[in-house]
């Protein structure tokens, strides 16, 4: 199903896969639980989401129509060792197969490492917005893909560990990878 994320059908569809296991061991409440926590956000109310087999994809395409320039948050149970799978990606590039996990973390951890990745797909909404027709245009790409290499070849890790915003303290930079997946296309 693919609607609104705070639709509560989203709860119900893990739910019943919980209610139809075939054994203890195939505990799907972490993942009500998961889908829970993602309906309860401030920005639930703008986000959408759909279910992929196991995978539960929170998004900000309305319909699969829309899909073409939107991003996703993938979430996986992962049954044998009892922990969530998170990965980010766009939805052009398909969500079937397992995208690799950018993080891995235990159900206790869930709400702390998913928020930055929630906020990172409302940043993919903004700079999509704003930068859809140029990264469409090839006399766009070049000036663009340039000016991220000069910020690149300038920047310091050292010094921006200095600055006083907390999104530039993380592994590595989500505007980074952001901008790198503008470019990638």
């Amino acid at each position: 199903m693919w609607g609104a994320l705070q639709n509560p059908e989203h709860v119900e569809f893990y739910k019943r896969w919980h209610a139809g296991r075939m054994s203890d061991d195939q505990d799907f409440m972490p993942m009500v639980r998961a889908v829970q926590h993602l309906q309860s956000l401030p920005a639930a109310s703008s986000l959408y989401a759909f279910t992929s087999v196991l995978q539960f994809h929170v998004t900000t395409a309305p319909t699969f129509e829309e899909c073409e320039h939107h991003c996703s948050v993938t979430i996986v149970w992962q049954l044998i060792d009892r922990r969530f799978y998170i990965a980010f990606g766009r939805l052009a590039d398909g969500w079937l197969e397992d995208r690799p996990p950018e993080q891995i973390c235990e159900e206790s951890r869930f709400a702390v490492v998913i928020e930055p990745f929630i906020q990172r797909l409302l940043a993919s909404r903004v700079l999509s917005s704003n930068c859809e027709y140029a990264t469409d245009k090839e006399d766009f790409r070049k000036p663009l893909r340039d000016e991220l290499e000069e910020f690149k070849r300038k920047y310091a890790r050292q010094v921006s560990n200095s600055h006083d915003v907390t999104l530039l303290h993380v592994k590595e930079s989500w505007y980074l990878r952001l901008w790198r997946w503008i470019f990638s296309k």
